[in-house]
Parts: structure tokens; sequence; C-alpha cells
């Protein structure tokens, strides 16, 4: 391949691989527009400039974690978590990338490696909002509302924003208080934040809550008003879908979820789209969003994370597989 015409100049270093640029090749290139792909180059590029600072290590790890939410792409899971130990590894001390790895074990349904990460987090600094709301995020999953209630109360105290305001929207609508709900999840919505998607995120939780309420009609008006502005938000579009099956316009809820599996395959999504194609007589394309739903959470447990309960209730609403659902 003419090796001699790529020899390099002898006064120039010759780059030798580190674990730091092995991490930074693997983290797939970004190739969008938006804030988060723009923030995240930045981000890979300053960590490779200034390899000895937490704090790069750190805010690269937030951005792939973004990634997470808005792609629905758990291997970025992997490549935050690096990011964080590696800030670690040059500060035992960084609290902010002790709430990332509680970040990253949450995400994974790893709740006890996270509360226990987060908690490391407030040891240092007892107004880390971040770590009450994702200790309170652990206590959701697990049941003990009552104490969700405590822990996201300290998150609103200390910093009431996009965060802190959703969660706490999420955990009265789930306990009963709808009303309340839809009230702080609007107040969310209206703080906004530094990413789009996250709003977006907002107004598909409204939109379900509404759903939930049978008022379908404004949902379908929330979910709408945020498509404007985000008109390829997975999170938006699977909802809407949710909305249009409930109205029995089955050809545009196919339409809606085709359009968020595109983005990102999710669970839900093919769920929905398997039970759609069999009601609507296509058992051929129904078998292929089952296989890809099997195939999804395979691949889920290769990137540890723990969606058992997820692809069991499948089963066992579908009456397949029995002693494996058990």
């Amino acid at each position: 391949i003419g090796l001699a015409s790529h020899r390099p100049a002898l006064n120039k270093p010759v780059a030798v691989a580190t674990p730091t640029t092995d991490l930074l090749n693997q983290i797939p290139k970004p190739t969008g527009t938006n804030a988060t792909d723009k923030t995240l180059v930045k981000w890979i590029d300053k960590a490779r400039l200034e390899p000895n600072s937490d704090k790069a290590w750190v805010n690269l790890g937030d951005l792939l974690m973004q990634k997470v939410r808005e792609t629905s792409n758990l291997t970025y899971y992997g490549y935050a978590e690096s990011a964080y130990n590696k800030a670690l590894t040059l500060n035992a001390t960084n609290g902010d990338a002790m709430t990332g790895l509680a970040w990253v074990y949450g995400g994974r349904h790893a709740f006890d490696k996270s509360v226990e990460w987060a908690n490391k987090a407030l040891a240092l600094s007892p107004q880390s909002y971040i770590a009450y709301g994702i200790i309170g995020d652990a206590e959701v999953e697990l049941g003990s509302y009552d104490a969700a209630f405590d822990h996201y109360q300290k998150m609103l105290d200390i910093h009431p924003d996009l965060a802190s305001y959703s969660r706490g929207a999420y955990l009265l609508f789930i306990t009963g208080d709808l009303r309340k709900g839809r009230w702080l999840m609007q107040k969310a919505i209206d703080a906004g934040g530094p990413f789009a998607e996250n709003t977006a995120w907002c107004r598909s939780r409204l939109g379900m809550m509404l759903f939930s309420d049978g008022n379908l009609l404004a949902a379908q008006q929330v979910l709408n008003e945020g498509l404007k502005s985000a008109p390829n938000n997975m999170h938006l579009l699977s909802v809407m879908g949710r909305v249009k099956t409930a109205m029995k316009d089955y050809p545009a809820a196919i339409k809606y979820y085709q359009q968020a599996n595109a983005i990102a395959p999710e669970h839900n999504t093919l769920a929905a789209l398997a039970d759609l194609y069999r009601l609507t007589g296509n058992n051929a394309e129904a078998d292929k969003q089952e296989a890809a739903l099997e195939e999804l959470h395979t691949r889920n447990q290769t990137n540890g994370v723990h969606d058992h309960l997820q692809i069991a209730q499948y089963y066992a609403d579908h009456a397949k597989n029995p002693v494996e659902a058990v």
C-alpha cells in the first residue's frame, strides 16, 4: 500500500496507542447536527487533548449517557462507565464521576450498585441533587414510593429544574395524583434544558398521563405540539402510536411505531408493532417484530442491562415460553 510514502517525518512524534485513545476510538463518531452530537464531539476532542483532566472525562460520560437517553443504544452505557472510571483514576474524590456511575448502574437496573455510588457522591457533597434523584429512581423501580418522595423532595429543594420536576411528576402520577402530576410535568416542560430532546421526553410523558386518563384528544394535541419541534423524537412517536391505537386508527399507529423503531428499536415499540400486525392480519410481519424483540433482549443482556421483567411479561401476555417466563 506504499508504506514508504506514509512514513512519518522524523521531527514529528509517532502516535502510540494507549487505553485512553483506545476508548476514544471505540466511541461511534457522532454524525448528527443536534446539540447532543455537537457537544459530544467537543468533549471527545477535549478528552483527547487533555487526557489528565478528570472534568473532561466526566463531561464526556454525561454526553454518552445523553446518547443513551436519545437513542436507546445501550452500548453507550459501557463507554460512559469507562469515561467515569477514567475520571476516578485521575481524581478519586470526583463526586460527579461517582454520580455518573450511579446513573449508569441505574440505567442497567443494577439498583444496589446505583444507590451505593450515589451515596458515595452524597458523602462528598450533600448538595448533589442528581444523586438524590438517582436514589429516588431506584426506589421508584423497587416500589419504595415513600422513600422516593423523600429523595425527590430533597432534589427539588436543592435544584428545581426539568430533571427534578419531571421525576416528582412521574411519582405523583403513578401513585394516583394525576392532576398534580400533570401540573408538575408542565413545569418541567416550561423549565426546559440544554437538550431539546429532554423537553420532548417530558412532553411524551405528559401525553402518556393524558392517555392513561382516557383524554386521547388532549394527549394527541400535546404530542403534536412536541413533534413540531422534535419530529424525530422516538418517545413522542411511540406514545403517539399508543394514542392512535386507542383511537383504532391502526394504519397511523403502525406508521408512528415504525418511525420510532427506525430511530431506535425499543422493547415497547417492537411489542406494540407485533400486536398491531397480528391484529390487522399481517402475521408474517408480526413474527419478524417478535424475533427482533427477542434479539433485542439478548443484546441487552450482553450490554449488562437487566430487562428480564419486560420479556417475561411479554411472554406471559402472549402465552409463549411459560417456563422461560417464570
